[in-house]
């Protein structure tokens, strides 16, 4: 996450705009991905969790 941040600093200081938008996409997707675990570990420590996805996702 740190890594991308500072490739998308380092490119929009160079202002190359094509490579800012991927690396904006990289910072999106790993913040998803980020985002998406937390709320499986909240669902798997309380199976009746508000937010929670549709229980059948977690089932193992």
């Amino acid at each position: 996450m740190q890594n991308a941040l500072g490739k998308w600093r380092k490119e929009r200081e160079r202002g190359n705009k094509r490579h800012m938008i991927i690396a904006s996409k990289i910072i999106f997707s790993s913040a998803k991905l980020y985002i998406g675990q937390q709320n499986y570990f909240l669902a798997k420590r309380s199976k009746n969790a508000p937010g929670a996805l549709t229980k059948h996702m977690f089932t193992d």
